[in-house]
């Protein structure tokens, strides 16, 4: 997939973001790196449901596994 393709891919995943999604991406804000049980914990859901959730966000490019640990991040920087 070129560059483009892939920018448009985000773009695009990113203005499907559910509400519940959006909790996720606003903790991993405030927090940077944050363990998968924390983010399930913290937000109050089920296994079933923050799992969904998060591997959503995994899939759209938006979130990311720090080095291979069950810590999860941002994938891109919030540009200002």
């Amino acid at each position: 997939m070129s560059r483009k393709n892939s920018t448009e891919k985000l773009e695009k995943d990113i203005r499907t973001i559910n509400t519940e999604e959006e909790k996720v991406i606003e903790l991993l804000e405030e927090k940077g790196q944050y363990l998968y049980g924390h983010i399930i914990k913290d937000l109050h859901l089920s296994y079933t449901k923050g799992q969904q959730i998060i591997f959503s966000l995994i899939s759209k490019g938006i979130i990311e596994h720090c080095k291979k640990s069950y810590q999860l991040q941002l994938a891109v920087e919030e540009q200002n």
